[in-house]
Order: structure tokens, then sequence, then C-alpha cells
């Protein structure tokens, strides 16, 4: 049996992650959803992505932006479409 200065000694220790839906481990749980709001995106722009920049502005500015796309569904519901010509007149 060890004693508590023998497992003081462990090179390893428990710690905190989080998980994506792949099961890969981040250390934050933002970090967690970046990646999995990079995954619903896609590939965005030609050469380099632009998902992991869009992703983190996404999460950086929900709390305008959760009021905007909430008011988006509700009116989207309601909201009789009208020709856009007749938008303009």
């Amino acid at each position: 049996m060890r004693n508590n200065d023998e497992a003081d000694l462990l090179p390893i220790k428990a710690v905190q992650a989080w998980v994506d839906s792949k099961g890969h481990l981040y250390p934050t749980k933002e970090a967690a959803l970046y990646v999995e709001i990079e995954r619903l995106l896609g590939h965005v722009g030609t050469g380099e992505s632009l998902a992991p920049g869009i992703a983190r502005v996404l999460v950086e500015k929900r709390d305008r932006l959760m009021p905007l796309l909430k008011a988006f569904g509700a009116a989207s519901e309601v909201i009789e479409a009208i020709p856009l010509a007749q938008a303009t007149e």
C-alpha cells in the first residue's frame, strides 16, 4: 500500500477537461465550443479557413447575437413575405 508521500511523487494528476462531440478533450469549455462551431460552419473562404475566427467572434458576441436570432425566428413565423418590388416602392 502506498502512503500519501508516494502518491504526491506521481507525475500524473486529475484535471478538469471539456469533451466535444467527437470525444476530444479541451482545457476550457470555450475551446470545445469553438471547435463545435467550426465543424458546423465547415470550411469558410479560400485557402486557410476563416471558420476558427468566425467561431470566436460568434461566441464573443453571443449576448448581442442571441436576441437577434430569437427575434428572427419569431418574426419568420408570423411575417408574410411581400415581393421585393413592392418593398422598394
